[in-house]
């Protein structure tokens, strides 16, 4: 998607991530942070129904509005119920708040949305949108785009509402993946893999700015 300009996300992935890669090579700092997990682990368990329910809530939370982030939860969330049930949880929840921000969009219109997402956010992701509809022009998109716009741009423009719900399940389990093994490797202290995620996030934030800049 040329010209998409998604500079801040992937510095705040990069940043995020290079900040818990030098925590988990800190020795003391990652003992006292698990310690802290396992201080949350009885409580959990204590809850097996509104723990899920409430990590769910805080991911659709996530993929609605731009000031919270449930990145930080995934740690938490993999101590807890696993990879799998991370995962699972993660990507039940950031399907909801893409459903519900397409939604918005859908009914709500562009007054309502400015109200939420700065309106010179929208309109400059929305000249850029390309004009095609198909799967990977939606794909492509919803990986560029912060997903607390994405839905809501899809929702104003009319996207066929079957085509962004196949985009937004690929996209985000694709993310969802990629968070959840970056909480995976936060808790085994790998913490050269956090590195290289945070390398790998940099070069994404470089070649979008290189693309941007072409006429």
């Amino acid at each position: 998607v040329t010209g998409v300009q998604t500079c801040a996300l992937p510095i705040f992935l990069s940043a995020t991530l290079f900040i818990v890669a030098v925590v988990a090579a800190s020795t003391a700092l990652h003992e006292r942070l698990l310690g802290l997990f396992g201080l949350l682990q009885p409580m959990i368990d204590r809850h097996p129904i509104a723990g899920p329910l409430l990590f769910v809530g805080l991911a659709t939370l996530s993929a609605m509005v731009v000031f919270f982030s449930s990145v930080v939860l995934v740690p938490i969330g993999v101590a807890a119920w696993g990879t799998a049930g991370c995962l699972a949880l993660l990507w039940t929840g950031w399907l909801i708040g893409g459903i519900v921000t397409y939604t918005v969009g859908r009914t709500l219109g562009r007054r309502f949305v400015e109200r939420i997402v700065p309106p010179e956010k929208l309109a400059e992701y929305e000249r850029r949108i390309p004009a095609g509809r198909s799967f990977w022009t939606a794909l492509v998109i919803q990986m560029a785009l912060q997903s607390d716009v994405a839905g809501y741009l899809f929702g104003i423009i009319g996207f066929p509402a079957p085509t962004y719900l196949a985009a937004l399940i690929t996209s985000e389990l694709i993310v969802a993946l990629g968070t959840v093994f970056a909480g995976e490797a936060f808790l085994s202290g790998r913490w050269t893999v956090l590195l290289g995620l945070a390398a790998i996030a940099a070069g994404g934030m470089l070649w979008r700015r290189r693309r941007a800049a072409r006429p």
